[in-house]
């Protein structure tokens, strides 16, 4: 349906929906459901992610990002992804917080990108209901 750009020249990927559209057909109504509730985490996540940075305080950065990682999935999302992978990794490696918080910065604006991306698609599909 969609490309997939999450070069490094391009921060910000495209949401591809094949896979959902694959499991769920393309019954509008439940591709709105899915999409916001997909919007409301990641808002959530956004907002965890933010916090963390302003008061560089990384505790529960690794449970924050593990929770992400079966909807970057379905939205193939694969550059999140692979930055939700370093952190984790990083995390386990003990990188010093300035540079892990850096990554998460860059998720984060990743994840803003999504968010706005779900939110046209939310409108696309309505009104296809």
């Amino acid at each position: 349906m969609q490309e997939n750009n999450s070069s490094p020249q391009h921060p910000h990927e495209t949401i591809n929906l094949d896979f959902v559209l694959k499991e769920v057909g393309n019954d509008p109504e439940f591709i709105v459901d899915l999409l916001e509730t997909f919007s409301s985490a990641l808002s959530d996540h956004i907002n965890r992610l933010t916090e963390m940075i302003k008061s560089r305080e990384t505790l529960d950065l690794f449970g924050t990002v593990h929770k992400l990682k079966p909807s970057l999935k379905m939205f193939n999302l694969t550059s999140s992804l692979d930055h939700v992978f370093t952190i984790e990794s990083e995390i386990h490696h003990q990188l010093p917080s300035d540079d892990l918080l850096k990554i998460v910065s860059a998720l984060t604006e990743k994840l803003t990108s999504a968010k706005t991306q779900v939110e046209s698609l939310v409108m696309e599909y309505q009104d296809r209901k």
